[in-house]
C-alpha cells in the first residue's frame, strides 16, 4: 500500500516530520487514517518492545494508545479501536524502512 498524497492537516505534518527525525523505528514508523466511531482519527502503530501505540483526534489531541505497552493491550482508552475501526489508510511511512507494516 502506497503512502497517500494529499493534503494532511498542519499539525499531522509536523508529527511527521518529527517521526523522520528520529532514528529509523523498528518497525519502520508510520500514520493510519481511520474512521473511529464516526469521527476521523490518525493512528500511530507501537515501535518496539513494549512501547504504546498513539491515537489521535482529527485535532491532534491524544485520545488513547490502543495497544502497545507491557500487556500490549494499550492503556484501555481506547480498548475497541481495532475491533470497531474502518477505512484504513496509509497516510506516510517512514522511507527508510522496507515494506509497509499494516497495524494489528
Amino acid at each position: 500500500m502506497a503512502p497517500v498524497a494529499a493534503p494532511l492537516p498542519a499539525w499531522l505534518e509536523r508529527r511527521i516530520a518529527q517521526l523522520a527525525a528520529q532514528p529509523l523505528g523498528n518497525p519502520p514508523q508510520s500514520v493510519w487514517r481511520y474512521v473511529y466511531r464516526g469521527r476521523v482519527v490518525y493512528y500511530l502503530p507501537p515501535q518496539c518492545c513494549d512501547q504504546y501505540s498513539v491515537l489521535l483526534d482529527d485535532q491532534g489531541t491524544v485520545i488513547g494508545a490502543p495497544d502497545g505497552g507491557l500487556t500490549g493491550r494499550g492503556d484501555g482508552r481506547a480498548a475497541d479501536f481495532h475491533a470497531v475501526r474502518s477505512q484504513g489508510l496509509l497516510l506516510w511511512r517512514d522511507p527508510r524502512g522496507q515494506g509497509p507494516q499494516a497495524p494489528r
